[in-house]
């Protein structure tokens, strides 16, 4: 995906603007909330979420909270590069914000966080991490942090 974009920069006459672009997510990790840092041919910033699957066009993906805080505050400038029928004969398209017009977004992972206090109800139970008949009771081993 990076060579094809620097290409099509490139494409449009724009080796200056192709030889900054920059592949986020491999130099700094994941967590930018895009993949690749480019450039419209006339200097306007672009941030490339790629998404691939190796399903029809129409498979469902994973977007990160993240990628669509940042899709939502950065409307101009970011777009999903929806690379599909990878294995077999690639074909892409692009999706730009508001995603929620063109796919249903669906939450399959949630953070769990403690509450604070001790109301909180639900219930902990206290193990030893020794390999004793409460750990083994309860299946975990772990400390009990309450």
């Amino acid at each position: 995906m990076l060579a094809h974009e620097q290409a099509s920069v490139r494409s449009a006459g724009r080796d200056d603007l192709a030889r900054r672009i920059r592949w986020v997510s491999e130099e700094d990790g994941d967590g930018a909330g895009y993949d690749i840092a480019s450039f419209a041919s006339d200097g306007r910033s672009r941030l490339i979420e790629v998404k691939t699957t190796k399903g029809w066009e129409r498979t469902p993906f994973h977007i990160t909270r993240n990628g669509l805080t940042v899709a939502d505050e950065r409307r101009s400038e970011w777009c999903l590069f929806r690379l599909w029928n990878f294995s077999r004969e690639p074909r892409a398209f692009e999706l730009y914000p508001p995603l929620d017009v063109r796919v249903t977004l669906t939450a399959t992972t949630f953070v769990a966080g403690f509450h604070r206090g001790n109301g909180a109800g639900g219930s902990a139970v206290a193990v030893a991490v020794n390999g004793d008949d409460a750990s083994r009771r309860s299946g975990c081993g772990v400390p009990n942090i309450f």
